[in-house]
């Protein structure tokens, strides 16, 4: 595995510690909600690369990439593993 992949998993575990847990996921969020945090979070990765910051760049585009799996994992606990389309 990549060492970007176990940043990315590091990263979803300082989320759960911070206290967003798969329990509050499902209490707080839609799918509207994810995406809007993960867009949000797109849009600040923009403006560090946009001033020229790559390593605040990087460190958003990991915090996407865990929120997405958060995000994922949401959707399969309501719905169910098996409705990847």
């Amino acid at each position: 595995m990549s060492k970007v992949i176990h940043e990315v998993i590091a990263e979803r575990q300082r989320q759960i510690e911070k206290g967003f847990t798969p329990e509050w996921d499902e209490e707080a969020k839609t799918e509207e909600d994810w995406c809007n945090d993960i867009e949000a979070y797109i849009a600040w990765a923009r403006q560090m690369y946009r001033m020229r910051s790559p390593k605040k760049y990087r460190h958003r585009m990991k915090q996407v990439a865990a929120l997405a799996i958060a995000a994922c994992e949401s959707y399969d606990r309501i719905h169910g593993e098996d409705q990847d389309d």
